[in-house]
């Protein structure tokens, strides 16, 4: 699948969205980071310390 600006990438009909969580000294993460953003795709950012008590069960 190709990334346009400004279009959305859809999946049987039903439009995709993307959500990176990562970890901010993540070599990994930025790397995943610029790959999407030298591909132009739209996505959400979300930093997860895999450290902390708290971390959310959509990052497991």
């Amino acid at each position: 699948m190709s990334a346009v600006p400004g279009r959305v990438a859809e999946a049987g009909g039903f439009p995709l969205s993307i959500v990176l969580y990562a970890y901010q000294y993540s070599v990994y993460a930025w790397i995943a980071r610029m790959v999407l953003h030298e591909k132009s795709v739209d996505h959400d950012y979300v930093e997860v310390n895999p450290f902390a008590p708290d971390v959310p069960g959509e990052y497991l």
